[in-house]
């Protein structure tokens, strides 16, 4: 089996508890705009960007707000906030892991760049990694494979060197991120949100 030699991090839920700081970002928006958001739309407000979250508040609950200024104030919200999240246990050993061991890491995600980078900002993870990839950086979404190889190529320029997604491992905590990385070669370590043993049995 080839040897991992690049690490590739989904964000939300992977490296950080952002659940429900995006929940709460939404809830305390729209509230501001008359708008009740029902507990039952957790799940699916947690599975998608604010872009694509902002489409159904205007269709199903009449949302009364034009997008920008929709995407500034959550952005607002969650960056005023940002302090309050948490790092997932045993994410900085495993970063540390990494480092220590010159394996270069990225992160990779389906979220808006300001939202990675104020949280990675926010709880000094950002440091850790060489390239930050997000919905901005490549076309589609996960479980399209662009994202993730995009991230390749970004290593790749980074390093100057060819790099084989058989030597490469990502960490997501979503079906669709482990799709994602499948259909670009890549080696997927699972670990779901809630599933917090530590990382020494998964290090390679």
């Amino acid at each position: 089996m080839t040897k991992i030699a690049y690490v590739f991090w989904d964000c939300d839920n992977t490296l950080v508890h952002t659940a429900e700081h995006h929940w709460l970002k939404n809830l305390h928006v729209l509230k501001r705009h008359g708008v009740d958001l029902p507990e039952e739309h957790k799940h699916r407000v947690f599975l998608q960007g604010s872009p694509q979250n902002y489409e159904w508040f205007i269709s199903e609950l009449g949302l009364k707000c034009d997008r920008d200024t929709y995407l500034r104030e959550v952005d607002a919200w969650f960056t005023e906030n940002a302090g309050q999240i948490k790092i997932r246990d045993g994410v900085i050993e495993a970063l540390e892991h990494f480092k220590s061991n010159n394996i270069p890491q990225a992160v990779v995600s389906n979220g808006r760049t300001h939202s990675v980078r104020t949280v990675l900002d926010a709880v000094h993870l950002s440091p850790y990694f060489d390239a930050m990839l997000c919905k901005e950086d490549y076309e589609g979404r996960k479980p399209d494979p662009e994202p993730y190889l995009a991230g390749i190529r970004a290593l790749e320029a980074i390093h100057g060197i060819s790099i084989d997604p058989a030597a490469c491992l990502a960490i997501e905590d979503e079906e669709k991120g482990m799709q994602s990385a499948k259909a670009a070669g890549m080696r997927v370590l699972y670990r779901p949100l809630g599933d917090d043993r530590p990382f020494d049995f998964l290090l390679l």
